[in-house]
């Protein structure tokens, strides 16, 4: 039996189990996952078998009438159908066939027919007793039929049986908001996929028929429930038909264009007369949206460029609803309105001007008016408001002025009494913070909108509110200003809600002095705003605060820094230490973790472009509180946050020669590595580390230290970001010593100098392979060639063996190019992902008395040593090659293969180095500690990682410093002799090995097959050609 048949067997089972009346679903995700699995075009019309998926579907909906089936099998159920009758050639042979072996195929038949999934819509639409509380078997029926729109037979269908009309009661009449939403989407779709307009008049028709038979008479409110669900309705279907506008030519292919827009058409005059009456602001906003949908619809249906006159004319039309809904003091529904008619207006400005922007509202004006900035003005009015008035704006009196003269400049005059009205109306409501809140809101909604002119326009509105907001603060009266009351939430909200907006500005046009001389005084009022009492104790805005500095720092400077001064004082900087000084100690991690954002910008800015910020982190002492953090915030992410400040502190000379070469950063990283619980810190300590050897010299005892612990990180950390990072560090190794052998950009000279024999030599051939030589005994004497082979062959993160296979296939390159490694063996086998791959093959080592003609010591004298000693000499003198032992016996052995964790690395060829770390074990003697680590080589790895999940089960209170941490066992460093690395490098295919585990990890994280698996297990079902084990090693 193949793959495909194999799965359908299975499927026909999940079928059968999903019919029995004790079938309860525990999780409601995994028959999403199915349909998901089934729903893709290239594997799940091979695998469903359309007959009998149609008679199952039949018999649940039957079997959820007598009540025998659960509402989550009746949901699958249909959208198992709507994914069968989306293709047009099963919904054909469905309707054909009368097989009387298939029960239920009829049901797809024509109207006069005993159709189930009718009879089901009628049920759970009329139905009292199912209809509340089985609004997810209605959203899928609806699926269901949506799926029938996606060709002309099946939309025939519908309009043959009437079921859209059902679906159209659903959506005015039903309580569930998602079932509403499914109708209204339907519906929509109904009358876009319509080619005819015969076909789409009376659709439309029944759907407008409650707004426009509704009688306006004063007494009676006119905001009744079914009245407001059809302007729901019609909104939405206006709103899709702009969807279907034809890229190339701009002509609205819905044929609702051409219906609703008619000029025997009674929608827009209905609306303006109900928009009058109507005391709904509700109702306000969806009359409003209508008749702004159905101007710009007319203007755009044709795809045609229109006169100037004519656009003045729509233009006026759309001001007019606006005056309407300022009259009515509607202010929320202005500014909703101007959201709506930015979006909407792209269409025109498309047709009109393909890269500009649209014509003027008055055509032949000796200056030219935009019809969004008269929006943009009315959206900006509410801030204006609030900064107008007051006595604690009298220092901005001039400036303030003239920007609101400057708004004032691009109304047209006609629009000048409407915005009177509106600021009117906003001032008679009274509640001016708020207002402003829902003008910023609607503001920042546009952000991808927006040209770069009107976003600085934006920005410079927003300053003068922020500059308000800082003076009214410091002021001592308390008279009219908002900062004297800023205890008020909607205050801290709407300060929130300013800087968050200049900091998008400022990320998505590049603001800079150059187009704003506002954004000079930018850093200094976040400043101003984090120093003052009434702001600071704000959590979020302070968050906010910080990330806009840090995003003016990343952005623009001040003229005078870009001149680079050789002196901070007089600048915008000048105090900014401090301030940073003061967050870092701040009781809130969020506002800690922000300020070292900043600080990690101001680091990485010092290293290369602005020098002085050095003088701002030294001065201020940041370095040392920065390292205080990473060892003892009670915050995983503030540590981790600063163990990020620290890398990058960490490049620039001045910062390590002063300060944070005295702090012991790697034994503090390495005591992270083995004794912290949280991935992302280890993730940051391994970085830390990396860019020590990267950018510092390192002692030899230290530098042994940093081998062992990136040894143990790659083969038995939990966290796959924190391996790779450890790869790189062993790639850096790798880099180190070609460069040490004289290698520069990855290729030998033909020249170089020697150090050992203190002149200019000549690299011949035969002098590259020995120093190639000595490069592969280093690497395996610190461990690198073995865990470089153990992580490719046995780790199961696909990015860890990603970056092994790099590192890999980097190394084998530079061997082959220089003769030291043989042609590789294609034939031979290689490991997969099915069988656990032995380590380092050791079924075919030979003696390497035989390979090699270096010899070595004993590992025990290394063992006897304490790395941390002063005697320590070189790096590259501390190790000698290992002596390495026949094991023929071990070849001849009978045993079962061991993991790596069950063998002696002494008795197989291999050296130990198991040196002290200088870790504390407490209350643990010598021989306690060599049994413990005993322990961990003898057990299984299953067993290693249950323990190390008891061991993180207590948690002391607050965070444990590095000296106070009990680190987990170190494994020994297991030598592999460099020329047994070479010869398994011959049999090793890196590119199989990584394709085998990219597939492996496919098909077990989202195979269907693994899917039906679970779900048949679920039930104690065996599946056919398993045995009893559980395979699904994934889990």
């Amino acid at each position: 039996m193949d793959g495909n048949m194999m799965t359908k067997f299975k499927l026909k089972c999940v079928l059968l189990e999903l019919l029995k009346s004790d079938y309860k679903v525990t999780d409601d995700t995994i028959l999403e996952k199915l349909i998901s699995h089934l729903s893709d075009k290239a594997t799940g019309s091979q695998i469903i078998d359309v007959p009998l998926c149609v008679a199952w579907s039949r018999s649940v909906v039957l079997s959820w009438n007598q009540g025998q089936t659960s509402s989550s099998v009746v949901c699958f159920a249909l959208r198992l159908s709507a994914i069968i009758v989306e293709d047009e050639n099963n919904f054909i042979s469905i309707q054909k066939a009368v097989s009387p072996e298939i029960p239920g195929i009829e049901c797809l038949g024509h109207s006069n027919t005993t159709c189930v999934f009718l009879q089901l819509l009628r049920d759970v639409c009329l139905s009292t007793t199912k209809s509340a509380a089985n609004f997810s078997v209605k959203c899928a029926l609806v699926q269901f039929l949506s799926s029938l729109l996606k060709h002309s037979s099946g939309r025939q269908w519908l309009m043959n049986t009437g079921l859209w009309k059902e679906v159209h009661e659903m959506t005015l009449g039903d309580s569930s908001i998602y079932v509403v939403r499914e109708g209204r989407r339907f519906l929509s779709a109904l009358l876009n996929n319509m080619v005819s307009l015969q076909e789409a008049e009376p659709v439309l028709a029944c759907i407008l028929e409650p707004f426009l038979s509704m009688t306006l008479v004063p007494e009676l409110p006119l905001d009744t429930p079914r009245v407001i669900a059809s302007l729901y309705l019609i909104s939405d279907i206006l709103d899709s038909s702009f969807l279907t506008s034809d890229p190339k030519t701009n002509v609205i292919k819905s044929l609702v264009a051409q219906l609703v827009c008619n000029p025997t058409s009674t929608i827009i005059p209905k609306c303006l007369e109900v928009l009058k009456q109507t005391k709904s602001e509700e109702m306000e906003e969806l009359l409003a949206k209508i008749a702004v949908f159905m101007y710009i619809l007319d203007t755009v249906k044709d795809g045609q460029k229109h006169q100037p006159l004519e656009i003045k004319a729509i233009c006026i039309k759309i001001l007019d609803v606006f005056s309407e809904l300022i009259n009515k003091g509607s202010v929320e529904n202005v500014l909703k309105l101007c959201v709506l008619c930015h979006n909407q207006w792209a269409y025109v400005a498309r047709i009109q001007r393909k890269d500009e922007d649209t014509t003027c509202v008055l055509a032949g004006d000796a200056k030219q008016y935009r019809f969004e900035d008269q929006l943009l003005c009315l959206q900006m009015l509410p801030m204006c408001v609030g900064i107008s008035g007051g006595p604690e704006c009298d220092i901005l009196a001039e400036i303030t002025e003239a920007f609101i003269q400057k708004l004032t400049s691009l109304i047209h005059n006609q629009v000048h009494r409407m915005v009177y009205n509106f600021r009117s109306c906003i001032i008679e409501r009274g509640s001016n913070e708020r207002l402003a809140l829902l003008g910023v809101s609607s503001i920042r909604s546009l952000k991808h909108v927006l040209s770069r002119e009107r976003a600085v326009l934006v920005f410079q509105s927003f300053i003068y509110v922020l500059k308000h907001f800082v003076l009214c603060a410091e002021s001592e009266t308390k008279q009219g200003g908002w900062g004297g009351e800023f205890r008020q939430s909607h205050h801290s909200t709407l300060l929130v809600a300013i800087l968050d907006g200049l900091a998008n500005l400022v990320r998505t046009h590049r603001i800079t002095w150059r187009e704003s001389v506002e954004s000079l005084c930018l850093l200094t009022l976040a400043q101003e705003l984090l120093d003052n009492p009434a702001f600071s104790s704000k959590v979020g805005l302070v968050v906010q605060a910080l990330h806009l500095i840090q995003l003016c720092i990343e952005n623009f400077m001040p003229p005078n820094l870009a001149l680079l001064t050789n002196s901070l004082s007089g600048t915008s900087f000048d105090q900014l230490g401090t301030l940073i000084f003061k967050r870092l100690h701040d009781p809130h991690w969020e506002v800690r973790d922000s300020s070292l954002e900043v600080l990690i910008t101001l680091a990485t800015i010092s290293n290369s472009k602005y020098p002085l910020f050095q003088d701002l982190i030294l001065d201020n002492k940041l370095c040392e509180v920065v390292v205080h953090l990473a060892l003892n915030d009670a915050e995983s992410y503030v540590c981790a946050s600063a163990t990020k400040c620290l890398t990058a502190m960490v490049r620039v000379d001045r910062l390590w020669n002063e300060e944070l070469m005295d702090k012991d950063l790697v034994n503090k990283m390495i005591g992270l590595l083995n004794g912290e619980s949280e991935g992302v810190l280890r993730r940051e300590a391994s970085l830390l580390l990396c860019e020590v050897f990267k950018h510092r010299k390192v002692q030899s005892d230290l530098l042994h230290k940093m081998c062992i612990t990136m040894a143990n990180v790659v083969l038995s950390d939990l966290h796959w970001e924190v391996k790779v990072n450890a790869l790189n560090f062993w790639q850096l190794i790798i880099d180190h010593r070609m460069n040490d052998q004289g290698m520069i950009d990855g290729v030998f000279p033909q020249v170089t100098f020697s150090k050992e024999h203190r002149k200019i030599i000549n690299l011949t051939p035969a002098a590259i392979q020995e120093r190639l030589r000595k490069v592969l005994v280093e690497l395996s004497q610190n461990g690198c060639l073995h865990v470089l082979l153990e992580t490719i062959q046995k780790d199961e993160d696909l990015e860890v063996v990603k970056k092994a296979s790099q590192i890999i296939t980097s190394l084998s390159g530079v061997l082959e190019r220089h003769g030291l490694l043989e042609p590789k063996n294609v034939s031979a086998p290689s490991p997969t992902s099915s069988e656990a791959p032995p380590a380092s093959n050791l079924n075919h080592l030979s003696s390497p008395s035989n390979q090699s003609n270096y010899t070595s010591e004993s590992p025990n004298s290394l063992c006897e040593k304490d790395i941390t000693s002063t005697s320590i000499g070189d790096f590259n003198t501390n190790f000698d090659s290992a002596k390495s032992q026949d094991f023929n016996s071990f070849q001849n052995s009978d045993k079962p293969a061991k993991s790596i964790l069950d063998l002696d690395p002494q008795g197989m060829g291999f050296a130990v180095l198991d040196e002290e770390l200088g870790l504390d074990f407490p209350n643990m003697t010598p021989a306690d500690q060599d049994q413990v680590i005993d322990s961990i080589l003898n057990d299984r790895d299953i067993n290693l990682l249950a323990k190390v999940y008891l061991g993180t089960g207590t948690e002391l209170p607050g965070r444990q410093g590095p000296e106070t941490k009990i680190s987990k066992p170190i494994r020994p460093l297991v030598i592999l002799n460099s020329d047994e690395f070479l010869r398994q490098l011959v049999t090793l295919q890196v590119d199989e090995l990584v394709k085998e585990r990219t597939r492996w990890i496919k098909d077990t994280e989202g195979n269907l097959e693994t899917l039906l698996d679970d779900m048949l297990i679920a039930r104690a079902i065996p599946c056919e050609g398993e045995d009893d084990c559980n395979a699904m090693d994934c889990y």
